[in-house]
């Protein structure tokens, strides 16, 4: 039998896959795997199992085998992705690559390296291994694989991927506890993503105002790489809303100066009616509707741990310390151009509530054990906050009139229910719990609510009496809270560079504005048939977007409030590229000219609000640091 590896190998390594061809190169061959040549030349694969040796792959005709396999599971074959679960022989590979279209990714999902080196060896796939639509998330700890997987789905941010997924059906069987996680959190990521996506699509602009509108806040405060570590080993009480912190609320001033005690910002009206100051309030949601929490009361009390795109009202009416982080970034590449502030950065895994970044940011600081209270993640009593928060006469009913319920089952057994949004905050709590390797404790001792596993269940009581019996020292740990001095030429050099990001937005407008009437003509001169007009307008075109380019740093601040421009883009793409055999070439430069008149309408829609945004960031930012810089007469 010859020895292919080598060969396949280079192309592996060949096609970006280097650090797979390493992997596979590095491990054992398998002891319960081989490959045969039958009497007809074929190479086919064996696999021992329960001490049988079982047929992975036909042994006469395994390309018409894995033919017939594509037929019944391969379900779409112009996906973007298509993950395919399963060594076997490749076969199943080769066939998929055939019949998917020149644009969907393949990707090989395998937590069994030695399989593939099994099959590289003994097959010349040097061909295949080069196709640039075979991606490889491979690696024998499945945690890996499936951050493998995260980088795959999530690559292009403003595209929401579609996706099929093959499992080899021999496979499937010899590896189902694999499969069957990979499925799951395939599942939970797309979840994730259209969550994410559709959140950005409908808060970009709020997100955008927000920004600039913090930035005097953030330039001097804390981030959350300045506190790794800062709390190890010492006990976190994080504070929610739910209907269940009535049973216990008033047993946390036992916990006070015993343990850090971190407040969702739902939940600070509730603590401030029982007379508890917490240590740390957080919030993260950037909308009006979640500014109406922290509104009308005074809660400079306790420093505050708060987004970059947190609402500006709740940042602004903070008079005390604030930690600032990262949970998106989509204006990090304007900042980076406009200043010398911020380079640390402070990204986290915020989860997607204010309850999920509070349980992030605990772990960051080291704490253990990480306690919840009031974290319900459901409706027990059919109630929807407890009394004493903003719009605490909510009931599940009322959430009936405009939201779909889920059944859940609760701490004793009970049927509850709970929404779409509590249902994915309560998967990610406890997939982080599961997964968690530090050896840390979680508890709940919300008393109540939907949320179980991986989380030891107790009340408040014990574990205040177990693990809230000493001195915390929470003052010496809030003192490392303190603002950082700022140098008043950063400053200035900042106000300069927002001043011109807010001239060249002008500009766009501008730009957008000409452009748009010539766009409009050319969409006219196609229809009408003049094309001997069309030279000169698409010159003229050109040399109109040419500028824009040029325009970095308004075009760069502008790209972090695109995300429904570029879906709306892209789903125009989509219906072109499916109708472009039906479509004449005259009705296929109409549609193309639509295609830039849309993208410039938006463009200018959406430099016309950022040149207003510009000009309120700058008098905030002169008014909170007095520059005599970028006078607003003069913009």
């Amino acid at each position: 039998m010859m020895n292919f590896l080598e060969r396949n190998l280079e192309s592996l390594g060949n096609n970006n896959a280097q650090m797979i061809a390493e992997l596979i190169a590095n491990c054992e061959f398998p002891t319960n795997r081989k490959c045969e040549r039958s009497s007809t030349g074929v190479m086919y694969y064996r696999h021992e199992h329960d001490r049988r040796w079982m047929h992975l792959t036909s042994a006469y005709a395994p390309e018409e085998e894995a033919a017939r396999q594509c037929e019944r599971l391969l379900h779409d074959t112009t996906s973007s992705l298509c993950f395919v679960l399963g060594e076997a022989g490749f076969y199943h590979v080769e066939e998929i690559l055939k019949r998917v279209s020149s644009k969907t990714f393949v990707v090989l999902v395998s937590s069994k390296p030695e399989h593939l080196k099994l099959v590289l060896q003994s097959r010349d796939l040097s061909g295949v291994l080069s196709d640039y639509r075979l991606i490889f998330a491979v690696d024998s700890d499945e945690k890996v694989v499936h951050g493998f997987l995260n980088e795959i789905v999530t690559r292009h941010p403003k595209k929401m991927p579609t996706f099929t997924v093959f499992e080899h059906p021999v496979e499937g069987t010899l590896q189902s506890q694999f499969c069957k996680g990979v499925k799951e959190h395939l599942a939970w990521l797309f979840r994730t993503l259209i969550s994410n996506f559709h959140t950005a699509a409908l808060y970009e602009e709020y997100w955008a105002e927000n920004f600039m509108l913090n930035i005097p806040y953030f330039i001097n405060s804390k981030v959350i790489t300045d506190l790794e570590d800062s709390w190890m080993k010492k006990p976190v009480i994080i504070v929610g809303a739910g209907p269940s912190l009535e049973k216990n609320i008033h047993l946390l001033h036992r916990a006070k100066g015993r343990a850090l005690i971190v407040c969702c910002d739902t939940a600070y009206r509730i603590m401030k009616r029982h007379d508890i100051v917490p240590d740390l309030i957080v919030t993260v949601d950037g909308t009006p509707a979640n500014a109406e929490h922290m509104a009308g009361i005074d809660y400079s009390d306790a420093p505050l741990l708060a987004d970059y795109y947190s609402h500006y009202d709740i940042i602004a009416n903070h008079k005390n310390n604030k930690i600032f982080i990262e949970t998106i970034d989509f204006h990090q590449n304007w900042w980076d151009k406009v200043s010398p502030f911020r380079k640390q950065k402070a990204s986290i895994v915020s989860g997607g509530s204010v309850a999920t970044l509070a349980f992030s940011f605990a772990r960051r600081i080291g704490a253990n054990p990480i306690i919840l209270i009031g974290v319900d993640l459901s409706y027990p009593g059919g109630m929807y906050y407890a009394k004493g928060a903003i719009h605490d006469d909510r009931t599940v009913e009322d959430v009936k009139k405009t939201r779909q319920l889920i059944e859940v089952t609760d701490l004793n057994g009970s049927t509850t229910y709970t929404t779409s949004d509590y249902y994915y905050y309560l998967q990610w709590f406890e997939r982080q719990a599961k997964e968690s390797t530090d050896g840390r404790l979680y508890i709940n001792a919300t008393e109540g609510g939907a949320l179980k596993e991986g989380f030891q269940i107790s009340t408040l009581r014990e574990v205040i009496d177990r693990y809230c019996d000493n001195d915390a020292n929470t003052q010496a740990w809030m003192e490392l809270l303190a603002s950082k001095p700022v140098d008043p030429a950063l400053i200035a050099q900042t106000t300069q560079n927002i001043k011109r990001s807010y001239f060249e937005t002008k500009g766009l407008v501008n730009l957008s504005a000409i452009l748009i009437k010539r766009l409009e003509q050319f969409v006219l001169t196609i229809a009408d048939g003049k094309y001997a007009d069309i030279p000169e307008m698409v010159s003229f075109i050109q040399k109109g977007y040419a500028k824009t380019m040029r325009l970095q740093y308004a075009l760069t601040f502008i790209n972090g409030q695109a995300h429904k421009t570029a879906w709306k883009d892209h789903l125009v793409e989509t219906v072109m590229e499916d109708g472009r055999d039906s479509l004449t070439e005259r009705e296929r430069a109409i549609a193309s000219a639509h295609r830039t008149l849309d993208l410039f309408r938006d463009f200018y829609r959406v430099a016309q609000d950022t040149v207003q945004l510009h000009r309120r960031g700058l008098a905030v930012l002169k008014q909170t640091y007095q520059t005599g810089e970028a006078s607003m007469d003069e913009c």
